[in-house]
């Protein structure tokens, strides 16, 4: 069995049959009950030095704003994750019990609805607008439960990053994209080039490139994201190398 860290997983998963197909660069963002990121940098999945890069929930958009539960204020996932959405709905209306897919459906005639929705969409294209001088993608995939909304959601988020984004473009309009869980449920049959792209990408630390071979992360991932806050487990070990073709074939993508 091959595991590692559930969000660099998925981007192996969109760079090899979704939709980042092709690209040496790019941000996978799901967001679900936290918010976790794969960062892809020349066709590798970015870990870290302490195995804990992609953290993108735990960033500061509003400093000195509401309490994570990491115990810093501001946090992102605080605002724009589906977990973070419900508690500062329950908060405003002093009741519990609606999700993201609620609040959605009662933007348009509940006004905390619309304030949480509109504090969601201007926190995640504030974090955008950060992540995209930092690492210049080519493309911003969102997926997650939020997909769901469509262009309620990326509508305003698209414009939150423009805005954000004084003296260079964000990521082509085309390329900031939500990707629905499940995608098309069809295997994607690779080019020669985009082959490449596949073949070149290593699950862990950014090293010089070693003949196709990949390191193998064997601990740390539990297959889900961990609850809001709590940053997912490194990895403890690694299994030497395998070839990255093995690698995809075990995780059946």
């Amino acid at each position: 069995m091959v595991v590692g860290h559930d969000a660099r997983a998925a981007g192996i998963a969109e760079a090899t049959a979704g939709a980042a197909v092709g690209l040496d660069n790019f941000l996978l963002l799901p967001l679900g009950t936290g918010i976790a990121a794969a960062v892809v940098v020349h066709g590798v999945p970015v870990a870290g030095a302490t195995r804990a890069a992609g953290e993108v929930g735990h960033m500061p958009v509003y400093p000195g704003g509401e309490p994570c539960s990491c115990g810093q204020r501001g946090c992102l996932e605080v605002y724009a994750s589906a977990g973070g959405m419900a508690r500062r709905y329950a908060r405003r209306v002093g009741t519990s019990g609606a999700d993201s897919q609620a609040i959605a459906d009662a933007v348009a005639t509940d006004p905390h609805a619309r304030a949480v929705w509109n504090d969601a969409t201007q926190a995640l294209g504030t974090a955008l607008a950060t992540l995209t001088l930092a690492l210049d993608p080519a493309r911003v995939v969102l997926g997650g439960g939020l997909a769901e909304a469509g262009a309620l959601f990326l509508d305003p988020v698209r414009e939150a990053l423009h805005g954000a984004l004084a003296w260079r473009n964000p990521p082509p309009r085309a390329a900031l994209r939500l990707r629905r869980p499940g995608g098309t449920g069809r295997r994607r049959h690779h080019g020669p080039a985009e082959g490449r792209a596949v073949r070149s990408r290593r699950l862990g630390c950014a090293r010089p490139r070693a003949a196709g071979r990949m390191r193998v992360a064997t601990a740390g991932l539990t297959g889900r994201g961990t609850p809001s806050g709590h940053p997912r487990a490194p990895v403890s070990r690694v299994a030497g190398y395998v070839p990255l073709r093995e690698f995809i074939s075990r995780l059946g993508v």
